[in-house]
């Protein structure tokens, strides 16, 4: 449906802080005691029930689950793997995020992406089950005579619908709608057992937030129902009624909405999408459930040109642990050929710019259809809107900072281009630019000081901790067993026996041999 309403019970359960903080801050884990062993615990229910499957399966977030907390009463999670959650809600914040249980109700479509968000803010433990105006009082009177929702492109269904709307309209006395548009109740009848992927997207967006808040304490919630339509979507030239009927595929809910001709045109769109981080993630999950470039003539081009780091895992839904170190565009083309089979993508590992132009030449850009934006850098952005306004392709841009966002369409001829106005300067470096290809003095610095902490903090801080109570950590590490505690343990064992330093003459060598790989082998 094109239509839903949303709102909020606002149940004020007390919010028991469990786990403790390790005594020195110069630890890069946070402890966490099972909550099961506590009588206050926080709590939140959130419905996503539907008609229809958007692609996503509980099996799936419960992996995620797993993947976060392994099955130990003792959890610890990794501070470089939940930085960016660290950084905006705060420590004490996210200890009550990791006590925290949600029960989701409902795993098909809406549920679904409540899921996939809720998990990848680390909720302590989420049970997934299977389980609106006067447009919606004449479908619930519809659904009470009929015992079903209207057919999708039945004519008969669509006037019963706007007679039972004319009828209520009428008994509201002053209230009343003075003229009630009976091609919006058209196409709302058409659409009315549709679950559609971006609308489901972005409510699970929206739910899942409104769960973290709850569960948090942190940011105002909506206390209000919330309302929201997308009527300037549905289409705007006159089809008939069998452009809507169902043709037995997984795209039959789009169709009883935007009609076959426009599926057509979705699975034939020859895409091409710069990035494959959060942003392109969340693109490419999108785009292979409507059957984005899924036809015989379609294409769809991803290019990234970094790989998969721990801290990635945490919002970057398409990747594993098992992923750290490959590319990701690679890695997310994969995962998304997953959902959809028939999804015709192929990745690259090419930045975009003048010195690939060789590459993505004049008849790669001639020959696309839509170019998607997922960038992390303006400069990045201004070249490839610069492209788009050369060649005359309309352009989704859009990105994300902490809990800000922005997104705007770029339309040739309709509306203004993304370089007609510039955003101030960047205030942080963006973490995966940071790391693969520091290019200005800020970078520069930004990674020198991670590496330092890295080397000369975090490092030692868990020898430390291992010398202290080897049997007591070498248990914990092994209760975790993930690409996590792999990586400390084998640092560990650098520390302690391959780069072990005795004398100062080892610690100068060290140095050298740290120096020449990170500024010479690496690069």
């Amino acid at each position: 449906m094109l239509h839903k309403r949303a709102s909020e019970a606002n149940d004020k359960n007390d919010n028991s802080i469990i786990g403790s903080d390790l005594a020195s801050s110069k630890k890069r884990r946070i402890d966490i005691t099972d909550s099961s062993s506590s009588d206050n615990k926080s709590s939140i229910v959130a419905s996503g029930s539907s008609s229809s499957s958007s692609g996503f399966h509980g099996d799936s977030v419960a992996h995620q689950i797993d993947m976060a907390f392994g099955n130990s009463n003792r959890q610890e999670i990794d501070e470089d793997l939940h930085s960016r959650q660290l950084a905006v809600y705060g420590r004490e914040t996210m200890r009550r995020l990791f006590a925290s249980n949600v029960l989701i109700s409902g795993m098909h479509g809406l549920g679904a992406e409540i899921g996939m968000y809720i998990v990848c803010v680390v909720i302590r433990s989420c049970d997934c089950w299977n389980s609106s105006t006067l447009a919606f009082q004449a479908l619930d009177h519809f659904k009470a005579e009929a015992g079903r929702f209207p057919v999708a492109g039945s004519e008969e269904d669509a006037q019963k619908l706007i007679s039972i709307a004319t009828a209520i309209n009428t008994g509201q006395g002053d209230l009343k709608v003075e003229n009630v548009d009976q091609k919006l109740l058209r196409h709302f009848s058409f659409g009315a057992k549709a679950v559609l992927n971006p609308m489901a997207a972005m409510f699970g967006g929206i739910v899942g937030q409104e769960v973290v808040k709850a569960c948090s304490g942190k940011f105002h919630p909506l206390f209000q129902f919330f309302y929201f339509d997308s009527v300037e979507s549905l289409p705007t030239e006159p089809l008939d009624s069998s452009d809507f009927a169902p043709r037995n595929s997984r795209y039959d809910a789009q169709i009883s909405v935007f009609g076959a001709k426009f599926q057509k045109k979705l699975e034939d769109a020859k895409v091409f999408t710069v990035g494959s981080g959060a942003l392109g993630c969340e693109f490419l999950k999108n785009m292979a459930l409507m059957g984005v470039s899924c036809g015989s003539q379609g294409k769809l081009t991803v290019t990234d040109d970094d790989i998969i780091e721990k801290s990635n895992l945490s919002r970057q839904f398409l990747f594993r642990d098992w992923n750290i170190g490959q590319a990701k565009s690679t890695v997310a083309a994969s995962a998304a050929a997953a959902i959809n089979p028939r999804f015709n993508i192929e990745a690259l590992q090419n930045r975009v710019g003048a010195e690939t132009e060789n590459v993505f030449d004049d008849a790669f850009w001639e020959n696309l259809t839509v170019v998607v934006n997922a960038l992390d850098n303006v400069n990045a952005r201004l070249y490839v809107d610069s492209r788009c306004l050369y060649f005359q392709k309309p352009l989704l841009e859009s990105g994300t900072l902490g809990a800000k966002c922005n997104t705007q369409m770029v339309i040739p001829h309709l509306t203004e281009n993304y370089g007609a106005s510039r955003d101030p300067p960047e205030k942080q470096a963006p973490m995966c630019t940071v790391h693969s290809f520091p290019h200005n003095i800020d970078h520069c610095l930004t990674w020198a000081r991670s590496e330092f902490e890295g080397l000369l903090e975090k490092t030692p801080a868990e020898v430390n901790a291992y010398l202290s109570s080897p049997v007591e950590y070498t248990n914990s590490m092994m209760s975790a067993g993930d690409a996590q505690a792999r990586d400390t343990l084998e640092r560990i064992l650098e520390c302690l026996d391959k780069e072990k330093c005795e004398t100062f003459q080892d610690c100068l060598t060290w140095a050298r041999l740290r120096y020449y790989h990170s500024l010479n082998s690496y690069v």
